[in-house]
Parts: C-alpha cells; sequence; structure tokens
C-alpha cells in the first residue's frame, strides 16, 4: 500500500486560488512559486468566493468575495492547541473592504495575480 502524501507548513507558505482567473498559485518555503490553472472540477460555480489565500504558517485565510469583501478566518489544525473558546456574549465585527484595517489584513504582495 502506497504512504500517504504528506502536506505540510514545512514545504509550503501559501496556497493562492483565484476563482475568477481560475488559477493556482503555490509558495514554498524555498521561496518557489507554481503557477498553474486551476482545473474545472474545483472551479465552483455561481460562488460569491473570487479569491482565496491559505497561509500555511499561521493556518489564517484570507477570502474576497465578488464584492470585494474581506474574510479573515482561522483554518483548523489538528496539531495545534485548541483556538481561543468563544462565547454568547462574543461581538461579531465586519470589516468593509475599504477600511484600513482591510489594507492591513490584506494578502502579501508576492500573491498579487
Amino acid at each position: 500500500m502506497d504512504e500517504p502524501t504528506a502536506i505540510s507548513a514545512d514545504m509550503f507558505k501559501y496556497w493562492h486560488v483565484d476563482y475568477q482567473n481560475g488559477s493556482i498559485r503555490v509558495v514554498c518555503q524555498d521561496g518557489q512559486v507554481l503557477d498553474s490553472e486551476l482545473e474545472a472540477r474545483y472551479r465552483p460555480i455561481n460562488s460569491q468566493v473570487a479569491r482565496s489565500t491559505f497561509d500555511w504558517e499561521k493556518w489564517w485565510i484570507w477570502t474576497t468575495t465578488t464584492r470585494n469583501d474581506l474574510i479573515l478566518t482561522e483554518g483548523f489544525n489538528p496539531a495545534s492547541p485548541p483556538p481561543l473558546k468563544t462565547s454568547a456574549n462574543d461581538v461579531q465585527l465586519r470589516i468593509s473592504s475599504t477600511s484600513p484595517a482591510t489594507a492591513a489584513l490584506s494578502c502579501p504582495s508576492q500573491l498579487d495575480t
């Protein structure tokens, strides 16, 4: 039986998927950048997601909608400690696409496509 392929932050730095352009860019830890066309089976139909970037070091996912709203989420890492606990009293914050916070959270310049 073949060994499963290990995908880890030791190899990857970012995965950037541009659904509108149908492309994927992988930035490796060694600085190598791999660009490829996104296979048709991975292109959602009528999706509101324009672009998505996964940060392998921080386990963050930056998602930009087709309306240019930015959504920042934490990915699941089974090897990391549990994320901060939330309660019913937590406040939800919506950051508009024109706010200074959005600019500060924008994807690294090397991922611009």
